[in-house]
């Protein structure tokens, strides 16, 4: 399932296909924001949503903020082997993680610098990550996230709050 997970993601990045501030955390249409590890940040340089229907469905945003070594990206995507639908989708601490449904949610810091480091879901069930989805259509996705996400190859953790997203989706 992870291996599906990631590969899912990795194909939503390419179907979708930076500067720290402090800002605002008010989603409007086409926005992206989160206050990652106590600081606001607003992901506006490059935002894009899609779904994917077969052979599982995905909803997915990749969002991007800043340029050059201090760009980070943020993929927040919700993946199943049914329908996806408005509602919350968890990854819970001391659960076995849902085998037909689960949130994936990848932060990506200095991506573009020697520096760079991946945070993703924890699905080894110590680190809850939540995803909300308020709104589904044709045309936009509305929702919330926010969980610890972990550094596999070190154990750094980074913790995600105030997540919210409002995009149009790509026809």
């Amino acid at each position: 399932m992870r291996k599906l997970l990631f590969f899912a993601s990795y194909v939503m990045l390419a179907f979708c296909s930076c500067k720290k501030d402090p800002v605002k955390l008010n989603p409007s249409s086409n926005s992206v924001s989160a206050t990652i590890d106590g600081v606001n940040e607003a992901f506006n340089t490059t935002i894009n949503a899609g779904f994917i229907d077969t052979p599982y469905h995905e909803i997915g945003i990749y969002a991007i903020n800043g340029t050059g070594v201090t760009q980070d990206d943020l993929s927040v995507s919700v993946i199943s082997d049914t329908n996806i639908v408005k509602g919350t989708y968890t990854v819970l601490t001391n659960e076995v993680v849902n085998s037909n449904t689960s949130p994936l949610l990848i932060y990506y810091s200095n991506k573009t610098s020697p520096n760079e480091t991946d945070y993703e879901t924890d699905f080894t069930g110590v680190n809850q990550l939540t995803v909300t989805l308020n709104l589904i259509s044709k045309t936009n996705v509305q929702g919330t996230f926010s969980g610890v996400l972990v550094d596999m190859l070190n154990g750094k953790v980074k913790s995600i709050t105030n997540g919210k997203f409002n995009v149009n989706i790509k026809q």
